[in-house]
């Protein structure tokens, strides 16, 4: 039988997920499940962890992280909602034609999906991945008013991105994008990176690619700089987010499809079509797609990554040895590189 937190609407759960790794790639899973609308946060320090319970973390770390809370990762999740993440099940969710969720899922609460979650990705990357998570009920008081009223308008290179509650700005280049499931609004360092990197670009009439397109900002980026540009992602809707941007923004995709690079590449025509493509992922992901860029890329073809904590980034260096290093960015604790293809 499924459980709500209440039968009142003057209550709902809110759950703060804290992934010990690969947190992009946990949300983008619960946006899949749920269909919930997600924050991404930089935490600090947190002084309480009494509330918190442990999934995958070693006792070692548990005890250092009741100890010295700074030991957690940065990142943390928070998801909204009418239904406790630990007792309804996720059928109740599937509401939304959008949300995908597989029978094996659809009895599970959102917290036992997310501990089989953190196994297969523990036994994918070969290290223990796992998670810490508190569930609290709150008053509503329109949270929604509030959280868009903690999103401010973000200045980076020549853009000026704002949610559409903000008015534009006079003499910038304006680039209205919502938060929505769909990362990718700016503010993430990793995104603010790829978009000062874009920014320097001259990228008339290049073959472009947004690769993990998400909210679709840096392929509106590619556009307004006068790149012809396509689009991928694995997940639906990231896509659907992608096209409704571009839209809003008035500028135009050439092609915006799910599926991964390796997917397009299967295509002959997308054989070294490239002139520029970014992706802005996690360093797992970028390690695996190596060869993909290789194939996608045209000679002296230029490839922005980023996603990369920076204690990956001597990783990712050497894996992508094989090409030039043009620039290295660094911001909070993530990396971004600009490559140019050597022929």
């Amino acid at each position: 039988m499924s459980q709500h937190i209440s039968t009142s609407s003057n209550t709902y759960a809110e759950m703060v997920c804290i992934p010990t790794d690969c947190c992009e790639v946990f949300a983008d899973f619960i946006a899949q499940i749920t269909g919930e609308a997600l924050e991404e946060i930089v935490i600090g320090t947190l002084a309480d962890l009494s509330a918190f319970r442990f999934y995958n973390v070693p006792q070692d770390d548990i005890k250092s992280m009741l100890i010295t809370p700074r030991t957690l990762p940065l990142q943390a999740l928070v998801i909204r909602s009418s239904y406790d993440p630990s007792l309804t099940p996720l059928c109740d969710y599937t509401c939304a034609e959008s949300v995908w969720i597989d029978d094996e899922l659809s009895d599970k609460t959102l917290v036992q999906a997310l501990e089989s979650f953190a196994c297969v990705v523990s036994q994918r990357l070969g290290r223990e991945v796992g998670f810490v998570y508190a569930v609290e009920y709150k008053s509503n008081q329109d949270w929604i008013a509030l959280y868009q009223a903690g999103i401010a308008p973000l200045e980076c290179g020549r853009y000026y991105i704002h949610p559409s509650w903000h008015l534009p700005k006079a003499g910038r280049e304006n680039i209205a994008i919502d938060p929505a499931l769909a990362f990718g609004s700016g503010h993430h360092a990793s995104t603010f990176m790829c978009i000062s990197l874009l920014s320097a670009m001259d990228l008339a009439g290049k073959c472009c690619l947004d690769v993990g397109c998400g909210s679709g900002i840096l392929g509106i980026i590619m556009a307004k700089q006068g790149g012809v540009v396509d689009a991928c992602d694995v997940d639906m809707l990231a896509v659907e987010e992608t096209r409704k941007n571009f839209e809003k923004n008035a500028v135009y995709a050439r092609r915006v499809e799910q599926g991964s690079l390796a997917d397009m590449l299967l295509e002959s025509s997308v054989q070294h079509s490239y002139d520029v493509i970014c992706a802005n992922i996690v360093a797992d992901v970028l390690a695996c797609m190596h060869n993909d860029f290789i194939a996608a890329l045209k000679p002296s073809g230029v490839l922005i990554l980023s996603g990369i904590l920076e204690e990956k980034c001597e990783w990712i260096l050497e894996i992508f040895g094989d090409m030039q290093l043009l620039q290295k960015e660094h911001r909070d604790e993530w990396v971004s590189l600009k490559f140019a293809l050597v022929t």
